[in-house]
């Protein structure tokens, strides 16, 4: 290279800390709290365990360092695992919780117990167990822009969402937003990350649907891992960077605060005290890395009772909504009714008269000097609920008229090489008959072993208003996936060479329990023509044990009674 081509470059490498210092992003405006300080905290960060870059020691001197009170851990998992119990771990209080892959998008779930099986497959089946198991779960980073991460099943009644997550706010970012990141970075991390937020549009109107049905409480998320994945190696290693973004960094970009939570230094109560606010969505966001410390109040005045977010309050007298906020003079409140802006003003305090019937309010606060396009609020807070109940239970399907299937002996059993089923005719606890299905599960995992009880069904549906109904228990807890087949394989794909199928994953354990699944219920289980089956064409019906719930070296029994056929209704019998 010429002389004068290494001045250039020289001369560009000497200007890039002055660029980067001048694009580094003002440091966060303190402002005075609003009484008495909130609790607050950071969700879902990851460690060793999984795919973080530190210790549990490091992500707490992380957070110690931004000034939080808690941290719940959320590394990836299968549910399998007994959490960690809470501890203080040099003043902050540390919470285990898990994330779970599911074919609809990740799953934090907050307050687990282990779970006695593998948990995995469709959405819809870890949020069920999830929430039979007495957890809390969390649909994390749903608004991804990279595929295999967002959130595609909304029809899974989940109990909360990420509305914003630091590890997704870069992933849709030009390349000059980036440059400009990376060069202020050095001066000021949590700012230059920061710039990379914008207020998630679609998301929050998903959001506002949810909320016209349900309880779904909106939390930030850190999504810490303390380094970025770069891809695998050759050796089938993943490269990564360490310690960009640094702990300190993500841990300080936002937080959620819990008014009316006091730690009291008991791990368990305190831990007790932080989810139950958290799962009522007594909870706040607070972008820190703009101002701070964070103080939204949002309330409702009805005949001298007064109500805070989370809380269901009756339609009856005069009712008054009430925002309250500490912040800088030029920040805005809005208010929002059903996901439309109802009233907006200057803090500290904002007053709504409530008219009509139910409805449901909630509050977010706008700094001029926020990032995004548009841009990112500064507070955010849960909604309280007008006129409405806590949750309705959902209609259940049953059958209005019924065939009955098959005896015992004209089941078949279809299996992997190493993995084996019996099936035999036995007496139901209630004298009835009932059919023993008995699997061991053999096999390589790399393999797929699986073990399937086929029903012949040929001329059994003729629509996709029937379905199929039966009564199902085991020897342990399990999931078992019920498919229908059809005899049409996909023109030269060898995984369909037995025909399409679709599917719908049950729970059982040793308490029976009357199962009713409509056609139109199901859902494709590897590539099928149509996401509906032709009913006429349905010749069987199998019950599937394979490694998406059941570990390789698992045996088994499943129980099967009651098993009818016939038309479904939604309602009460």
């Amino acid at each position: 290279m010429r002389p004068r081509h290494w001045l250039g470059v020289a001369s560009t490498l000497a200007l890039c800390p002055a660029i980067g210092l001048l694009l580094a992003p003002p440091p966060p405006v303190m402002v005075a709290a609003l009484g008495a300080p909130a609790t607050r905290g950071v969700l879902h960060v990851h460690t060793t365990r999984s795919d973080g870059g530190g210790s549990v020691e490091t992500v707490v001197a992380a957070a110690a360092a931004a000034g939080l009170d808690f941290v719940v851990l959320s590394d990836h998992g299968d549910g399998t695992r007994d959490p960690d119990p809470p501890a203080y771990v040099s003043g902050v209080l540390v919470i285990d919780a898990v994330e779970i892959s599911s074919d609809g998008g990740h799953v934090v779930a907050l307050d687990a117990p282990a779970s006695p099986y593998p948990l995995g497959g469709e959405a819809r089946d870890v949020v069920e167990d999830l929430q039979r198991m007495g957890a809390m779960t969390v649909a994390a980073h749903p608004g991804s822009p990279v595929g295999a991460l967002a959130w595609t099943d909304w029809a899974v009644p989940i109990d909360g969402l990420e509305w914003i997550n630091g590890d997704s706010a870069w992933r849709d970012e030009s390349p000059l937003s980036l440059g400009k990141a990376l060069l202020s970075y050095p001066w000021r991390a949590t700012g230059a990350l920061a710039r990379l937020f914008e207020r998630p549009e679609a998301l929050l109107a998903r959001w506002d649907q949810l909320l016209a049905t349900r309880r779904v409480v909106a939390m930030a998320a850190a999504d810490a891992h303390g380094q970025i994945e770069l891809g695998w190696g050759a050796d089938g290693g993943r490269l990564v960077l360490p310690g960009v973004p640094s702990y300190k960094s993500v841990l300080g970009l936002a937080s959620v605060g819990l008014d009316g939570v006091a730690l009291a230094g008991d791990a368990d109560e305190d831990a007790r005290l932080v989810l139950e606010a958290v799962r009522r969505g007594q909870i706040f966001t607070t972008i820190d890395a703009l101002a701070g410390p964070g103080s939204l109040h949002l309330e409702a005045r009805n005949e001298g009772a007064t109500f805070g977010v989370g809380d269901f309050i009756p339609l009856q007298g005069e009712l008054e909504i009430v925002v309250r906020v500490a912040s800088p003079p030029e920040a805005r409140i809005d208010l929002f009714r059903a996901g439309e802006i109802v009233a907006s003003g200057p803090g500290p305090e904002l007053l709504h008269l409530h008219s009509g019937g139910p409805a449901f309010y909630r509050a977010e606060v706008a700094l001029p000097w926020a990032p995004g396009e548009p841009p990112v609020p500064w507070l955010l807070s849960n909604p309280l609920y007008v006129g409405r109940i806590d949750r309705e239970s959902l209609p259940s399907p049953f059958l209005t008229d019924a065939a009955p299937a098959l005896a015992a002996e004209e089941w078949a059993v279809e299996s992997s090489t190493d993995a084996e089923g019996a099936i035999d005719a036995v007496t139901a606890p209630d004298g009835g008959p009932e059919v023993l299905l008995r699997f061991a599960l053999s096999g390589r995992a790399s393999e797929s072993p699986f073990v399937a009880f086929r029903v012949p069904v040929d001329g059994r549906f003729t629509g996709l208003e029937d379905g199929l109904a039966f009564s199902v228990r085991a020897d342990r807890p399990l999931r078992v996936d019920v498919q229908i087949r059809t005899p049409t394989p996909l023109p030269g794909d060898a995984d369909t060479a037995l025909g399409e199928r679709w599917h719908r994953s049950v729970y059982a354990d040793a308490a029976a329990r009357d199962v009713v699944i409509p056609l139109d219920d199901l859902r494709p289980r590897g590539p099928t023509n149509e996401k509906l089956p032709d009913p006429s064409a349905i010749d069987s019906l199998l019950f599937v044990i394979d490694t998406v719930n059941t570990p390789v070296g698992t045996g088994g029994r499943i129980y099967i009674s009651d098993l009818r056929f016939g038309p479904t209704q939604q309602g009460t019998q």
